[in-house]
């Protein structure tokens, strides 16, 4: 079993008992993957942990689902990037592991 899911300090001040971690596909114009993922990497709470010939598989964090939507709807405006499909997406609570069911 996962270790539970814990929030750091700052996030535990702010309030935070919650994240949500979705998983993404994002479709580069030919050409266009290497700006792509630099425009990605320099947004917060998103990570690209995969890339090849024009498609990147990032995560994105947020503190809601709206957060996530929000990156979503961004990462689908950068220039070069022709789509952007959202894949999964959970919200973990603090103290609880991911799928644990508690």
């Amino acid at each position: 079993m996962a270790a539970p899911q814990t929030l750091d300090r700052r996030s535990f001040l702010k309030g935070r008992t919650q994240l949500h971690v979705a998983s993404a596909v994002v479709l580069a114009r030919p050409g266009d993957e290497p700006a792509v993922r630099a425009e990605l990497g320099r947004l917060r709470g998103v990570e690209v942990h995969a890339a090849s010939n024009g498609r990147l598989v990032v995560v994105i964090e947020g503190d809601s689902s709206g957060d996530v939507g929000r990156l979503l709807a961004q990462l689908s405006a950068i220039r070069g990037v022709i789509a952007a499909n959202l894949v999964y997406e959970e919200m973990m609570e603090q103290g609880r592991s991911a799928g644990d069911g508690s």
